[in-house]
């Protein structure tokens, strides 16, 4: 334990090798930042959590009429920005909403602002119009950032899997629809679209025609197709999944061989987050091979409804390809609370799972992690807003400096080790559903 300790803290070559790889991974440290037992053990197994109540600026109109209580709207960073874009109000009762909102966060004063976009007109067949339901995924067309819109309920039913992609402009920001080729899906909400690999999407799942979708399709932004997806295995969720999380996690050894190749070029110092830092949140990192991970959510089959506590996993190929089913049976043993329309983020190799409703139309309020490495769930150990890491003690995710229960609430990330929560109805008083919390790991 002794040399194994010199090495890590005191032999650059060793260090860069182990050390600078986790950095990369976790969070970008500052310089002063030295590697500790503690230091790793924190990034490592996400020890503690804590909700943080942020002041909310907005424009009046937006704050009373547009905020409060809005469900089913999706969000995505691009080009280092946080965008929501629609959502319904009222539990669900309406109306749709087709604004797209601009994110900025205050760190220092614990401030979030919420303005309108500037969106430019040239096009109205363009712009995907007022829905509920749908994804808003990062990826990228030619190497240029795009926020990918898909699917939802509008006005008249099932909006199609057309495309609507979202590139930021000078002007400010501007919608397109390209042509497409291919199988397109059918039309559904509440499934989702994961990037899996640069420019390429893999939906699964969602409503539609009264049915629970249990099928999946790769879109290819490179070549605009479409593709009707048969994989082998079996899924532990038989009848598809609606309201879902789904999260792309990379094998942890590919990670850190992609880290190891860094860090003798002096890419993967601690004080220079790199590539990877940006990129985890905006898209465009290297293909590599993972789990794509779908969580929770309700199934609908000839026996009705009945909400999901399972896990299942798709083994993922390195060109971002989904390959089959996992039968790994450590997914098997892996339950999280039977809800839909939970809110979920990646933090380091952890999922958080928050909130959502289950089959009693009670709101979940806990926060739970799923450990992707050693396929197991914990609930999360969180500190109130004036614990301190020193001396504070941990308390529930009920407590007095935590958001109120609800669903359709969700999760806006800000760095590898933080996220803002925001939204949802616990069709109640909406008004509770204003105030928006930031998620932090605390590191020592």
């Amino acid at each position: 334990c002794a040399a194994f300790r010199r090495l890590i803290l005191c032999d650059v070559r060793t260090r860069a090798l182990v050390w600078n790889p986790l950095v990369r991974i976790y969070r970008p440290l500052k310089a002063d930042r030295l590697p500790s037992p503690m230091l790793y053990q924190s990034l490592s197994s996400l020890q503690r959590l804590s909700w943080r109540p942020l002041s909310l600026e907005a424009p009046r109109s937006i704050a009373q009429h547009a905020l409060a209580g809005r469900t089913g709207a999706a969000s995505c960073r691009l080009e280092g920005v946080a965008l929501v874009y629609g959502g319904t109000l009222n539990g669900n009762i309406g109306p749709l909403l087709g604004d797209l909102l601009r994110l900025a966060h205050d760190r220092i004063n614990g401030l979030l602002s919420i303005r309108p976009a500037r969106e430019q007109q040239r096009s109205r067949e363009a712009h995907p119009g007022p829905r509920r339901g749908h994804t808003m995924t990062a990826s990228s067309v030619g190497g240029s950032p795009v926020a990918v819109v898909l699917g939802g309920w509008g006005s008249d039913g099932e909006e199609t899997m057309m495309p609507h992609l979202l590139s930021a402009t000078p002007d400010g920001y501007e919608w397109s629809l390209p042509a497409l080729s291919g199988a397109l899906p059918t039309g559904r909400a509440f499934h989702s679209a994961t990037e899996t690999a640069p420019g390429r999407l893999v939906a699964y799942g969602g409503l539609g025609s009264g049915c629970c979708r249990d099928d999946l399709a790769l879109l290819d932004l490179s070549s605009m197709e479409w593709t009707s997806l048969r994989i082998g295995g079996v899924p532990r969720c038989s009848y598809g999944r609606a309201g879902h999380c789904a999260v792309f996690v990379p094998h942890a050894t590919g990670v850190l061989g992609g880290g190891m190749a860094e860090a003798s070029s002096g890419g993967a110092e601690a004080d220079a987050p790199g590539r990877l830092w940006g990129d985890a949140l905006d898209s465009g990192a290297d293909s590599q091979a993972g789990h794509l991970i779908f969580m929770s959510g309700a199934s609908r089959s000839i026996v009705g409804d009945a909400h999901q506590p399972t896990v299942d996993a798709i083994e993922v190929g390195s060109d971002g390809s989904p390959l089959r089913w996992s039968a790994e049976p450590e997914w098997g043993d892996v339950s999280l609370p039977a809800v839909r329309t939970a809110a979920c983020i990646t933090l380091a190799r952890h999922v958080v799972v928050w909130g959502g409703v289950g089959q009693d139309h009670t709101p979940e309020g806990a926060v739970r992690l799923l450990d992707v490495d050693r396929r197991s769930v914990r609930p999360a150990s969180l500190l109130s807003t004036h614990d301190s890491i020193g001396g504070g003690e941990a308390v529930s995710s009920t407590g007095l400096h935590a958001p109120p229960p609800r669903a359709g609430a969700i999760f806006i990330q800000l760095g590898p080790e933080e996220t803002i929560l925001m939204f949802g109805s616990d069709h109640e008083d909406e008004e509770d559903m204003l105030t928006p919390y930031l998620l932090q790991l605390e590191l020592p």
